[in-house]
């Protein structure tokens, strides 16, 4: 019977009918590749330093992107400073959902929440309200879907960053 089903095989598809063709086993996914039906968050970190009575602030925006197939429900964005040079990252000016740090040397993690986003759709999440920032270079990072809830198409392009020298 198999080799009645090779033969067949090799007449349709004009393949050659061989036990090894039959029994390949299918390609493994490309991770880069989209898979049908879920969400790809992608998010983008917009600083913007401003000087008020001598004292620098940065007003912090942060653009959540789906670029996957399907749209994503609400969610939350982690956001983190790192102080490359100077430093400390300045208190934030304001009551916020903070949890741990994740990395050596950065704040705690700044929990925003995040709207769903249809397919192709963007959102602006607006970022926290800090106290004054002393002379420095500072990193902000932000990751989309920080729990890591949404099941996505590439969960490794959650994350973005910017730098900003503060005289």
């Amino acid at each position: 019977m198999r080799l009645a089903t090779l033969a067949t095989l090799s007449i349709v598809t004009g393949l050659a009918a061989s036990p090894l063709l039959a029994q390949r086993p299918p390609a493994p996914p490309n991770p880069t590749t989209q898979t049908p039906g879920r969400p790809d968050l992608k998010v983008r970190v917009e600083l913007n330093k401003e000087q008020k009575q001598g004292k620098w602030f940065v007003r912090m925006r942060f653009t959540v992107f789906n670029a996957g197939l399907a749209p994503a429900p609400a969610s939350v964005l982690g956001s983190w400073c790192h102080a490359d040079a100077g430093g400390p990252c300045p208190p934030l000016d304001g009551p916020y959902d903070v949890g741990p740090a994740i990395e050596p040397g950065a704040t705690g993690v700044i929990r925003l929440a995040t709207p769903p986003i249809p397919v192709g759709a963007n959102v602006l999440v607006l970022g926290p309200n800090t106290k004054e920032w002393r002379p420095g270079r500072y990193t902000i990072k932000a990751r989309a879907d920080f729990p890591n809830a949404i099941v996505e198409t590439i969960e490794a392009n959650n994350q973005g960053s910017a730098a900003i020298p503060i005289p």
